[in-house]
């Protein structure tokens, strides 16, 4: 059995410590679990967190060990985190209370005996306040933490609802409503007010419709009028010596994300393969294009399922990066959440997903920035240059290992004080098998 990444034990730790019954001990492998996490890791905020929690609860608490883990906490973590504020607030209270403790042992008894009512039904005000801050906590985390799995439930039994059924989910297919896909459209030569309106025009049918939209400049305000676009070509002539106006024949490749805008985050080949006889499968399919087949939304849950269709052959087909053999490595755009204003995204749960980063630095084990714009680049080596989308961003990178694969993803508007923190929307990635 493959060994769980560091990430994935933390991850599970939260989600058993979180199932908790309020009132029960915390049960010996979850407290070894913790110790062990931290003796790997002494400054995980999320782990720190989880123990703190655990040491308040216990029936011997020791005040001394809870302040010096959010002492440490209030050290590393981020200013304006909600450990840093939840650190701030937990040591202001045990210090207000050895300060009420110390004022009591210290009176006479002349004083105790008149005026130590004052600090006993003090400290009795500051207990119960403590006591009420972390039931809040700990229940608003839990809360987020099962609303987030009953989210995931309901959308992995979206994502799969085609080709099984769950007898033992209940749940209402209504929740979930079908979205248009529209056709991508050829771009090409046409002026940048000319494709704002096409993007106005369907982002007026969409769920993101709102009087005067205006395009997001940083995301399309490099757009070069007149200018041909990369079409929707899935593989290249290693022995081309043309001018390649193959490259912009067509449909054009950012039109499958333009004109379709609810689709917030979309999927494309951040790399040209070389087409051979290996792989003509795939160079001749419609699939290789990359244009979702099924989107669908649910109000209730604030959630967006995409599908792409997959064939088995594509699994097997490799190519050469940097001297090395991988599969066909698959990028994340995120051009138009980033147009809307859903810059962050992390991906919460994966299934048979392998990251293709060059650093330890991903969106399965951190929140990532959409960086998409269109520009004008000399990639498609047409004469003068194509509009595009760029850049390649390594941290979006990852391959299908296997048939049907799933991306569930949470997006922010703002910046969010951990992975943890409830998205503003949730959205998940389906491959299934064509």
């Amino acid at each position: 059995m493959e060994e769980k990444s560091f990430e994935r034990r933390v991850k599970d730790l939260e989600d058993a410590f979180y199932r908790l019954d309020s009132e029960s001990s915390v049960p010996i492998d979850i407290v070894n679990e913790i110790e062990e996490l931290l003796r790997i890791s002494p400054d995980n905020l999320e782990v720190l967190d989880i123990k703190a929690l655990m040491l308040i609860n216990s029936p011997d608490s020791n005040t001394k060990e809870i302040v010096e883990i959010y002492e440490h906490m209030l050290k590393i973590a981020p200013p304006d985190s909600i450990y840093a504020k939840e650190a701030r607030e937990m040591i202001k209270i045990y210090k207000d209370l050895d300060t009420d403790n110390s004022y009591i042992s210290n009176s006479s008894n002349e004083s105790f005996s008149l005026m130590g009512l004052v600090p006993i039904r003090l400290l009795v005000g500051i207990k119960l306040i403590i006591i009420a801050i972390i039931a809040v906590f700990i229940l608003n985390k839990y809360y987020v933490n099962k609303q987030e799995n009953n989210v995931t439930e309901k959308l992995n039994y979206v994502a799969t609802s085609a080709v099984t059924t769950n007898n033992n989910i209940s749940f209402n297919d209504k929740d979930f409503v079908d979205l248009n896909i529209n056709k991508p459209t050829n771009y090409n030569f046409k002026s940048k007010n000319e494709i704002y309106n096409i993007r106005k025009s369907y982002v007026s049918k969409s769920k993101f419709a709102k009087r005067n939209y205006e395009p997001n400049e940083a995301v399309f305000g490099s757009i070069v009028d007149y200018k041909p676009w990369w079409g929707l070509i899935s593989c290249d002539n290693p022995d081309y010596h043309g001018d390649y106006h193959e490259r912009i024949e067509g449909p054009s490749k950012v039109s499958v994300q333009m004109n379709n805008p609810d689709a917030l985050v979309q999927v494309s080949l951040p790399y040209l393969i070389w087409g051979t006889d290996y792989n003509r499968e795939y160079c001749t399919s419609e699939y290789s294009k990359f244009i979702p087949y099924s989107l669908k939304f649910s109000k209730k849950y604030n959630a967006y399922v995409l599908k792409y269709e997959l064939t088995r052959a594509f699994l097997n087909y490799r190519t050469n990066i940097n001297n090395k053999t991988y599969r066909y490595p698959l990028q994340l755009s995120g051009l138009n959440a980033r147009d809307f204003g859903y810059n962050y995204v992390y991906a919460y749960n994966t299934t048979n997903i392998k990251m293709f980063s060059y650093s330890d630095f991903d969106m399965t084990n951190s929140i990532v920035t959409f960086a998409d714009y269109v520009h004008l680049g000399g990639s498609c080596k047409y004469k003068d240059g194509c509009n595009n989308i760029s850049p390649m961003q390594d941290g979006l990178m990852f391959r299908v290992t296997e048939l049907p694969a799933t991306i569930s993803l949470k997006l922010w508007k703002n910046y969010p004080s951990s992975t943890n923190e409830k998205p503003d929307l949730y959205y998940q990635i389906v491959f299934d098998e064509k």
